[in-house]
């Protein structure tokens, strides 16, 4: 059923060598966001970049004309972002920072290097019941290069408000999948995979993960409302387990646009601080709050902060609010890892 919702996108396998458990069958596999009745959800860009028209005339239709253009006038840097991708479509974009891609009303099409998130999961993946009680988990089919995009975090959205309502439901039944989108304080959305995702929910937590978090601004460009993109941190081989870390250390960077990405530590600029309740939530408790956190080194332009303000992402089992400590940066934040009971990880497929 996977592959056939996911048609266009590479394969979906599944693997059990442990026991006779098959992947639930009770989940609705889908490919973008589902909006709830409350939640409206823009689904086509209103502005884009203007590169071909201004440069086809100048420099011919054989070359990458957002990439030609990607320090001055492109998606990216018209948000007062930072260049998203290299040439061979491997992530630049620091601890932090967002990605925004070409949209559906730009003149470029589906070849150019800005676009990547948009075109779905291009490696196999192994969906596999793992043998040390961990339930079901994901694994490389193949090598995945570091920068890779691997695939999105999807499901319903939802309120904040409908989240801790449904949040007071799934800790009864220690089965929750939700993933807050909170902002600011101000206005806060929740991804829903209790019922609806795709195969990124099988993904295990890792205190020392493979796959790194970015939110990705592609149709939608309202920035309480980002795409959840996971992309290769380091490299990853063929039939190893893919994994991400919620309250992440370590990420991708790079100046090299010729694709050499280095490691660099999100704790650059302060002291990473352990919330006490998330700590709490690794050995039982029903909240994961954010940690507080310093900004990454290298800081957003200034005209950004006056647009974009982002202060957290979380994954949690029950409603637990965040508040803001740097309203004048763009600070995105993972939080832990709150996973309970082995038996009640898989809730996807």
């Amino acid at each position: 059923m996977l592959n056939t919702v996911y048609s266009n996108e590479a394969p979906i396998y599944v693997e059990n060598k442990v026991d006779l458990e098959c992947p639930p069958n009770d989940f609705q596999p889908i490919r973008d966001y589902v909006p709830h009745k409350d939640v409206f959800l823009p689904t086509k860009a209103v502005v884009g970049c203007q590169c071909a028209k201004n440069l086809k005339p100048k420099i011919g239709s054989g070359t990458e004309l957002c990439w030609v253009n990607r320090h001055s006038g492109c998606c990216a840097i018209n948000s007062g972002a930072r260049v998203p991708y290299n040439l061979s479509k491997k992530l630049l974009v620091p601890p932090g920072h967002p990605v925004f891609e070409c949209n559906s009303t730009c003149g470029c099409g589906p070849t150019c290097p800005f676009r990547v998130v948009q075109l779905g999961r291009k490696v196999p993946l192994t969906v596999f019941r793992t043998s040390n009680g961990r339930g079901w988990g994901v694994k490389a089919a193949e090598r995945i290069p570091k920068g890779t995009f691997v695939c999105e975090y999807i499901g319903e959205i939802i309120t904040f408000e409908e989240a801790e309502q449904r949040g007071q439901s799934y800790d009864k039944q220690r089965m929750t999948y939700l993933f807050d989108l909170d902002f600011d304080g101000e206005t806060h959305y929740t991804v829903d995979a209790f019922q609806m995702g795709n195969v990124s929910h099988f993904i295990n937590h890792s205190c020392n993960p493979n796959l790194t978090v970015r939110c990705t601004f592609i149709e939608c460009l309202n920035t309480e409302l980002p795409r959840l993109a996971l992309f290769a941190s380091r490299n990853i081989s063929r039939n190893e387990e893919i994994t991400f870390d919620y309250q992440m250390t370590g990420a991708l960077d790079s100046n090299d646009e010729n694709g050499d990405i280095s490691e660099v530590s999100l704790n650059t600029s302060g002291q990473l601080e352990a919330d006490e309740a998330a700590s709490k939530a690794l050995t039982g408790s029903s909240r994961s709050k954010l940690p507080s956190e310093g900004s990454s080194s290298a800081d957003p332009p200034d005209n950004f902060s006056e647009r974009v303000n982002i202060t957290g992402l979380k994954r949690r089992h029950s409603c637990a609010s965040s508040t803001a400590t740097e309203s004048s940066l763009l600070n995105l934040r993972q939080a832990k890892c709150v996973k309970r009971d082995s038996q009640t990880r898989c809730v996807l497929l």
